[in-house]
C-alpha cells in the first residue's frame, strides 16, 4: 500500500512502501496525482491525462521509469513545435499588461514567440509593451485595421501554429499548448477555438454560424432575440469538440500553413466580419473546431459599436461581407 493517496505532488514525491519498509523518493517530471492504485500524470504540455496502473509490490520503480520515458519522448516531440501569437493593439493601455502577463506565464516551456502590431496608439499602450523583453513589436504610423495588422504579423512569423489573440483576452492555463496538440494530431483541422468565458466565469456565446441579416440585424430587436441564440448555437450547449461553421476572432489557433494558404484576413474589412470571412475560406478544405474542454477569458465591451463611427464601420463591413458571399450562408453538417 502507498501512503499519501489522493494528494498532489510537484517536483518530488516521497512514498513509504510497506511491503519492504523502504522510503522511496521519486523525482517527478511534471505533476502527479496519486489516487488509489492509479498514478495520473497531468501532462500540461499535452493537455491530456495519461493514467497508469500502479502495481503494489516491487514494480513501482519500473512503472515509473516507463512513464517517465514516455513523458520525456513526448516532451522532446513537443519542443520541436514552433508556436507564434499575434496581437493587434489600438489604445489598449488599460488592459494590455494583464493580457501579456497571462500569455507569457502560460507559454513557458514551449517554443513560443509573441508579436504585436500597434495601430498608432495615442495612449500608453506602446510604453507598456516596451517594458517586456522578447516581444516583437511593429509600429504603424496610422490605424490600418485589425486584418491588416494580423496579416503583417503573418508575413514575419516562422511557426507551425499561430494564435490570434485580442488584447482583452486573459488565459490562466496551457490552452495554447493543448489546442496546438489537437491540431498536430488532426491534420484535417485547420482552425480551433476554445470556450470563451466572461470575467465572472459564465460562458460568452459568440457566433458559430455564418452571419446574415436575421442574425446580425433582426436579432437586436426584442421580438427576434431568439435569432442570436441560433447564431451562437447557445441552445446546443456543446460538451465535446465539435465542428462549427465560424470561429470568433478574439482567440483562435490556426495552422500557419493554412493561414498563409488562404492569404490571411481580407484587409477590406477594417474591423468586424473578418473572422467570419476567414472561417469561410478555411472551411473550404479544413474543419473548424470548437473545443469546450479549454477556455480563455474575454472582457468583451463592444465599445466601438456604441459610437456613430463604430456603427458605420460595422455596417460597412457587414455589407462587404454579404456582397462578397452573395448574401448566402451555409450550414456545415
Amino acid at each position: 500500500m502507498l501512503d499519501g493517496l489522493n494528494n498532489e505532488y510537484v517536483g518530488q514525491m516521497i512514498i513509504n512502501d510497506e511491503n519492504n519498509g523502504k522510503e522511496i523518493s521519486i523525482e517527478l517530471p511534471e505533476k502527479f496525482i496519486i489516487k488509489g492504485n492509479n498514478a495520473v500524470a497531468l501532462e500540461s504540455d499535452y493537455g491530456v491525462q495519461a493514467t497508469m496502473e500502479v502495481l503494489i509490490r516491487d514494480s513501482w520503480d519500473s512503472q515509473y521509469q516507463k512513464l517517465s520515458l514516455q513523458y520525456q519522448m513526448r516532451r522532446a516531440k513537443m519542443s520541436k513545435r514552433k508556436v507564434s501569437g499575434g496581437i493587434v493593439t489600438y489604445n489598449n493601455g488599460e488592459i494590455i499588461r494583464d493580457c501579456l502577463d497571462a500569455i507569457l506565464k502560460n507559454t513557458r516551456g514551449i517554443d513560443f514567440k509573441l508579436y504585436i502590431f500597434d495601430n498608432a496608439s495615442t495612449d500608453n499602450t506602446l510604453a507598456i509593451i516596451e517594458e517586456y523583453f522578447g516581444i516583437y513589436v511593429f509600429k504603424s504610423k496610422t490605424n490600418r485595421g485589425f486584418g491588416y495588422g494580423h496579416n503583417y504579423i503573418l508575413n514575419h512569423i516562422e511557426s507551425d501554429y499561430h494564435t490570434v489573440i485580442n488584447p482583452d483576452i486573459i488565459i490562466d492555463n496551457d490552452v495554447i499548448t493543448a489546442l496546438c496538440t489537437v491540431l498536430e494530431r488532426n491534420s484535417d483541422i485547420g482552425m480551433i477555438t476554445p470556450k470563451i468565458l466572461n470575467p465572472d466565469g459564465s460562458e460568452q456565446f459568440l457566433p458559430q454560424r455564418d452571419p446574415n441579416i436575421r442574425f446580425v440585424i433582426l436579432s437586436k430587436f426584442k421580438p427576434f432575440y431568439f435569432y442570436r441564440k441560433i447564431y451562437t448555437c447557445e441552445n446546443e450547449r456543446k460538451s465535446k469538440p465539435t465542428v462549427i461553421d465560424s470561429s470568433t476572432g478574439c482567440f483562435f489557433i490556426i495552422s500557419t500553413e493554412v493561414f498563409r494558404e488562404v492569404n490571411g484576413f481580407d484587409e477590406r474589412y477594417f474591423m468586424y466580419f473578418e473572422d467570419a470571412d476567414l472561417s469561410r475560406k478555411v472551411r473550404r478544405k479544413y474543419k473548424i473546431v470548437f473545443h469546450p474542454g479549454y477556455y480563455v477569458y474575454h472582457e468583451w465591451k463592444r465599445e466601438n459599436t456604441r459610437s456613430l463611427k463604430g456603427i458605420k464601420i460595422f455596417m460597412q463591413s457587414m455589407m462587404k461581407y454579404l456582397m462578397k458571399w452573395n448574401f448566402h450562408s451555409e450550414r456545415r453538417e
